[in-house]
């Protein structure tokens, strides 16, 4: 599979604290099975003039990489509302599909994207109810193969859309329902995502947890892809439920409760979002050679940006404005050196950029 050309050139130190963050340095056939080892390397920032648009860029930018002429799966959720698209990364995974957002004064712009990029027997999830993805939405859509995947509230919604990846086994994640840090900070993981709330799962969660094949083998091996130096994610073999956050996010009596479902919990969290998400990072990725930012006080930006973030084997990590210290930490650490940046220099100064891999 050839990529697309793209302008190269070498980044240096002195170029990236003058904010120049459009380069992308290394495009190179991809094929996952012949043992080759790939770099990928970014510095370089994907946003528009409004968050669905951003997310059509993300898509844009998801089908160049991925050498797609057309897509052959897409996901569209609600760009106002968190938990039912955060459901939807793990899918995204799993069928190889860019996420997009969307609300009714976006529709059209976002159904005519789909129609341009589509295969003619594309399918399109469509993730929530009509609360959250309007019939008017569906009906734009007609001639495509478009599934809807909703539940009565947030937590159904979610089952629907993990029964839909077929996930029999091995990790998951579990995070909050109510706030979107956590979970968004795992998107880039690329686990399913299992949404919680109170101190116990729902009957209908227990269910499925139950439903789940115990015998099989923890997770799936993931072949090399670009900005990987061996295999990543390398997953803790002796947990299957892995918390993100704190105590204030999924409660200690949750935590306990958990293991009567899974054979084991962990948990991962930190002081803040910003934290966590190193935490997360430092969990799933090693020595990544990029790293993906994102805005750390909103979601849509990250959410769309982390399926792009798993393709590329980067972890996503949290900043905004001015701050950006745990990820200047974690860079630091890791040796990172590059950054793919999901929206623009109001959320995400380049002089954080710069200072990030500085």
């Amino acid at each position: 599979m050839k990529l697309k050309k793209r302008f190269t050139a070498l980044v240096t130190a002195a170029v990236m604290a003058a904010s120049a963050f459009s380069i992308c340095v290394g495009a190179q056939e991809r094929d996952a099975f012949e043992g080759e080892e790939y770099r990928m390397v970014y510095s370089t920032r994907i946003y528009g003039s409004t968050r669905f648009d951003t997310a059509m860029q993300i898509a844009q930018r998801y089908m160049e990489d991925s050498g797609k002429e057309k897509l052959q799966c897409v996901i569209v959720a609600s760009g106002m509302a968190f938990p039912d698209a955060l459901s939807a990364t793990y899918l995204a995974k799993v069928k190889g599909a860019p996420i997009l957002i969307t609300q009714s004064s976006a529709d059209k712009q976002v159904a005519d994207f789909i129609r341009e990029n589509s295969a003619e027997d594309a399918t399109v999830y469509i993730v929530g109810g009509t609360g959250a993805v309007s019939a008017e939405m569906e009906s734009l859509l007609s001639g495509l193969n478009v599934k809807r995947l909703a539940g009565a509230d947030r937590f159904t919604t979610n089952l629907e859309v993990l029964k839909e990846t077929g996930v029999k086994n091995g990790k998951f994640i579990i995070a909050n329902a109510m706030n979107y840090p956590d979970a968004l900070s795992a998107s880039a993981v690329g686990l399913p995502i299992m949404l919680v709330s109170g101190n116990s799962l729902t009957a209908e969660q227990k269910k499925f947890v139950a439903s789940l094949d115990r015998k099989g083998e923890n997770w799936e091996v993931v072949p090399k892809r670009p900005n990987e130096t061996e295999i990543l994610p390398v997953l803790d073999a002796d947990a299957d439920a892995v918390i993100i956050g704190g105590t204030g996010a999924v409660s200690s009596a949750m935590e306990s409760s958990l293991k009567y479902e899974f054979n084991s919990v962990k948990r991962l969290g930190g002081k803040d979002r910003y934290e966590t998400s190193v935490k997360v990072a430092q969990e799933f990725f090693a020595a990544p050679t990029t790293i993906a930012v994102a805005y750390g006080l909103n979601y849509p930006d990250g959410l769309c940006g982390g399926v792009l973030a798993n393709y590329y084997g980067c972890p996503l990590i949290f900043a905004a404005g001015a701050d950006y210290a745990a990820a200047k930490d974690y860079a630091k650490k890791s040796g990172t050196k590059y950054t793919v940046t999901f929206g623009g220099p109001a959320l995400i100064p380049d002089e954080s950029l710069a200072g990030i891999v500085g």
